[in-house]
């Protein structure tokens, strides 16, 4: 009968296989490393320009309601839907507007 070749035949085979083995893990945590690394510092590098202070938004623009004006022709005047006006102004009553009302447009 034929023995059988188990592939290792001494010591020093096996402490070979372990170099080459402890040498690949090596090489894979550096380039893992490097990795991470250039992960980690790309945001630092970008060409755009980050404000340092957030811009204040605008103030509220107003308008006054002119003499004989309704709130449809105010709202249309400014581009607006009726509703759209008086969701901006919740405090006005529609029915009765009388000239000189400051409105919130935008």
């Amino acid at each position: 009968m034929a023995a059988s070749d188990p592939g290792i035949r001494s010591t020093e085979t096996l402490e070979t296989l372990l170099r080459r083995g402890t040498r690949i893990a090596v090489v894979a945590c550096y380039v893992a490393a490097l990795v991470v690394a250039v992960l980690l510092i790309r945001p630092a590098f970008r060409d755009v320009a980050v404000p340092a202070v957030a811009p204040k938004p605008d103030a509220p623009r107003t308008d006054v309601v002119l003499k004989g004006e309704s709130v449809a022709s105010f709202a249309a005047r400014h581009g607006l839907d009726l509703g759209e006006l008086l969701a901006l102004n919740p405090s006005v009553n529609s029915l009765s507007l009388p000239a000189g009302t400051r409105l919130r447009v935008s």
